[in-house]
């Protein structure tokens, strides 16, 4: 099931529910009015938001050896034991990437359909 997010436009109470898609729209807030769905907190890429878990980056991951010239360079970027820095929202991974000189390539989307396999007559 999906979870959604949901704001109170009174007294800015949110929520977040795993409903079916059926009883999304029907939310009402403890003051009594009618919630609505929060888009951005859907998303988590847009903006200033936070991760809702923290990001293991494995393609950003360092030696050891690194590390320490890591935090001298970084220092609001944790490092796990495994090398690997971590993120906490969308600005943070982004800024990182800009001032490490990476680029962010998006990804590849594969067209969904069906392929429909023709019969060839055997000659």
């Amino acid at each position: 099931m999906p979870t959604y997010c949901f704001i109170c436009p009174e007294c800015e109470r949110t929520e977040e529910v795993v409903i079916g898609m059926r009883g999304r729209k029907d939310r009402v807030c403890e003051c009594g009015s009618e919630m609505v769905r929060d888009y951005c907190a859907e998303r988590p890429n847009i903006g200033d938001r936070e991760y809702r878990r923290p990001i293991h980056s494995n393609s950003l991951a360092i030696m050891p050896h690194q590390v320490a010239e890591h935090k001298r360079k970084y220092p609001n970027i944790n490092i796990d034991n495994e090398g690997r820095p971590i993120f906490t929202s969308f600005r943070q991974h982004d800024q990182y990437l800009k001032d490490t000189g990476f680029v962010k390539h998006p990804q590849r989307i594969r067209r969904r359909g069906k392929k429909i396999a023709t019969a060839q007559k055997a000659s």
